[in-house]
């Protein structure tokens, strides 16, 4: 007759618990593991902030991890104009994401405080949004323009870059800084 019952060890049994334990342990710590839930963003007696209840037709609203009553680490935020899906840091995009406008375009890549910093644009169907890089200021012929002259161009869809007193901007931020400079080269 043979007995084949599942007879383990003291031991083996100790260091099986130990290690349930641990990941307990672990997998519910704050480094591993936050908070997830719904957040909406709306003004509140004249102070706009993240609120656990709202409007889902009219204020953004979040759903993913949240830290310290905002938004952060991975999730989707949606608004009337459209729905980002990645990274959130401090109840802003930052981190890998993409956005999509209800138009059907999207922006792909990295953002830093809210702002595409490193990304690609699409249109609906998928095709990128730059057709076209031009030089503008050239060795023989330098093209300067005041911070009032440098404004969007292509209904926005285009982007000046400008060599000013404080760096290589953008026409929206060199507008924003209200300082001119070389336009460099035109994307489109």
């Amino acid at each position: 007759m043979i007995i084949t019952d599942c007879y383990k060890p003291p031991k083996v049994n100790q260091v099986k618990h130990i290690l349930i334990l641990l990941s307990h342990l672990i997998l519910t710590s704050p480094l591993v593991a936050q908070e997830t839930g719904v957040l909406y963003f709306k003004k509140v007696n004249g102070k706009y902030g993240w609120f656990k209840n709202g409007n889902d037709k009219k204020d953004w609203k979040y759903i993913g991890e949240i830290k310290n009553g905002k938004p952060n680490g991975t999730g989707v935020l949606s608004s009337t104009s459209g729905k980002y899906s990645g990274e959130v840091k401090n109840g802003m995009q930052h981190g890998q994401g993409t956005y999509t406008y209800k138009s059907g375009r999207k922006t792909v890549g990295e953002f830093r405080k809210s702002k595409p910093w490193n990304a690609k644009k699409y249109d609906k169907n998928g095709n990128s949004v730059i057709t076209e890089v031009k030089k503008i200021s050239k060795p023989g012929r330098r093209v300067y323009k005041g911070c009032d002259e440098i404004k969007r161009f292509k209904n926005g869809y285009g982007t000046y870059v400008v060599s000013t007193s404080k760096g290589v901007l953008s026409n929206d931020d060199a507008h924003k800084q209200k300082v001119g400079g070389e336009v460099l080269v035109s994307i489109w």
